[in-house]
């Protein structure tokens, strides 16, 4: 799609294409219980090539991230999105992260993810260990607003 169709079209809203996938499904599951006809067969089959083509899947997991991105964009400009992290490693990666785009609070472990990626999987335990017992005992995070140009969100 050419800039000039997307002025002339607007902008797919991937929540509103999901929904028209989810809607096909239901169009096929309704065609199947129809009384069998070439017709009804013809079009039940061509609904269920598009919808089990792997580039559909593959478009169907991409608007989920779409719609979820685009939830999150809308959160963060409207003021309801902030960022924290509690203490960092030497390398300077966040123990524990924190987002809150309300009414979600997600948290993250960087520092784990990272030793889980050099595949050190004891030392990322004990980390997690370290971690659970901080929570137990109470952790706070200072949480300050995402700036979207800046954190790049």
């Amino acid at each position: 799609m050419t800039p000039q169709d997307s002025e002339r079209y607007g902008q797919v809203d991937a929540d509103a294409h999901q929904t028209t996938l989810d809607l096909l499904k239901e169009v096929a599951d309704y065609l199947n219980r129809l009384p069998k006809h070439p017709m009804t067969h013809s079009i039940l089959q061509k609904v269920r090539s598009h919808l089990d083509n792997p580039s559909a899947k593959a478009q169907e997991g991409r608007l989920a991230m779409l719609a979820k991105d685009q939830v999150m964009s809308s959160k963060v400009k409207s003021g309801n999105g902030f960022k924290g992290a509690s203490q960092y490693t030497p390398t300077g990666l966040p123990i524990i992260s924190a987002r809150l785009l309300y009414p979600t609070l997600q948290l993250e472990s960087p520092a784990v993810q990272e030793l889980l990626d050099a595949r050190e999987p004891l030392k990322a335990e004990r980390l997690c260990t370290a971690i659970g017992r901080d929570i137990a005992g109470g952790v706070s995070i200072h949480l300050s607003s995402i700036r979207p140009k800046l954190d790049h969100v």
